[in-house]
């Protein structure tokens, strides 16, 4: 992660379309910063927020969009992980982001891909020897009304393995994802993982999904088809990834402060917090 912008700046200097690895940065100086390289050079750019391309969560984000699930009740999501054993830099949190960065970021970028963005931030959390939120709760309220809560763990017990889960309720439906893999998802091929659909008056069913999907394949697919085509990527776009990572740093000041966070709209398009 530290090294995102350094590398974004020069590959954007030479002239090469840019992949970059969520999270993107840490600062919205840094991911202003790479933006304008970016659009300097003219090149193409897109971050990897694979969960964008994850087949159960494009089946939900489908089914939102249909407005299937009605007036939203309530929105849970939550991924927890032990620490990652492949580099050290993981660990300090000058260099990597942890559970607040690395971990809740996905799912706080996804509620916001369905509701837009939060008015209200809070958050309670746990942090470790070196100063980094390692495992954090986040309570998020948007324009309309609508409530999500988020849970986001770098740092669970050993044997704990990889889940995701995210729970949708609507007055007509409710749609509900598990994953549960083993340590950092080494085992994903063995998964246990599947999508419930809960609709008013039926009987409950499971979500037929592909899962032989690869997201991250498909998020590379996509990014290199929009390039081949000359067509502009919408499916993470620069404005969102900027708002996520405004609202990850509301929720790292309600951490800090044990303050609930009001968010209004920059003028220029991206969030500030007050």
């Amino acid at each position: 992660t530290y090294l995102h912008e350094e590398y974004t700046i020069l590959a954007a200097e030479h002239g090469k379309d840019i992949v970059c690895e969520k999270p993107v940065t840490m600062t919205l100086e840094s991911f202003d910063r790479m933006m304008a390289a970016v659009n300097d050079a003219g090149v193409n750019f897109m971050a990897a927020h694979v969960i964008r391309f994850w087949p159960e969560y494009v089946d939900i984000k489908k089914r939102f969009d249909a407005g299937e699930f009605g007036e939203i009740k309530m929105i849970c999501a939550s991924r927890l992980a032990q620490h990652p054993d492949w580099g050290a830099w993981f660990y300090d949190p000058e260099k990597g982001g942890q559970g607040l960065y690395d971990i809740l970021f996905h799912d706080i970028d996804f509620v916001m891909y369905l509701l837009g963005r939060p008015v209200k931030v809070y958050a309670i959390g746990w942090q470790n020897t070196k100063g980094a939120w390692d495992h954090v709760i986040a309570s998020l309220t948007f324009e309309n009304g609508v409530k999500a809560c988020v849970e986001g763990a770098f740092d669970m017990t050993d044997g704990y393995p990889f889940g995701m889960h995210f729970r949708i309720v609507g007055e007509n439906e409710t749609a509900e994802y598990d994953l549960s893999a083993g340590f950092n998802r080494e085992d994903i091929g063995g998964a246990v993982r599947g999508e419930m659909l809960f609709q008013t008056g039926k009987a409950p069913v499971k979500v037929e999904i592909d899962d032989s999907v690869d997201a991250y394949r498909a998020e590379l697919e996509y990014f290199a088809e929009c390039v081949q085509n000359g067509e502009d990527q919408k499916r993470v776009t620069g404005g969102s990834v900027r708002e996520a990572l405004a609202v990850i740093l509301a929720v790292k000041e309600s951490l800090e402060t044990g303050k609930v966070i009001e968010m209004q709209k920059e003028v220029q398009g991206g969030i500030l917090w007050h």
